[in-house]
C-alpha cells in the first residue's frame, strides 16, 4: 500500500510525462505553441509531497534533510523561450 505522500509525487511524474509528451510531439511538429501549462499543478504537487512526508517522518520520529525545504521552489517547466 502507497501512501498519500508517495502518490502525491506520482502525480508530479503524469504531469511531467504529459509535459515531455506534448513537448516530443510539438518539436517533431514544429509548433511549441501548444504545450501544457503543468507547472502550478506540479509544484502545487510537491509541497503536498513535501508536506506529507514531512508529516510522515514526524510521526515515525525522524528530521527530514534540509534541502527538503527547496524541492518545489524551483523552475519545473521551463518555457521554450527561457521565461
Amino acid at each position: 500500500m502507497c501512501c498519500d505522500a508517495c502518490m502525491e509525487y506520482a502525480q508530479t511524474c503524469v504531469l511531467e510525462d504529459a509535459y515531455l509528451s506534448a513537448l516530443a510531439s510539438g518539436l517533431a511538429q514544429h509548433d511549441l505553441g501548444n504545450l501544457p501549462n503543468t507547472q502550478a499543478a506540479q509544484r502545487a504537487a510537491i509541497i503536498r509531497w513535501r508536506t506529507g512526508l514531512t508529516v510522515l517522518a514526524r510521526s515515525a520520529g525522524f528530521v527530514l534533510p534540509a534541502d527538503m525545504q527547496q524541492t518545489g521552489c524551483g523552475e519545473i517547466a521551463p518555457s521554450p523561450g527561457g521565461s
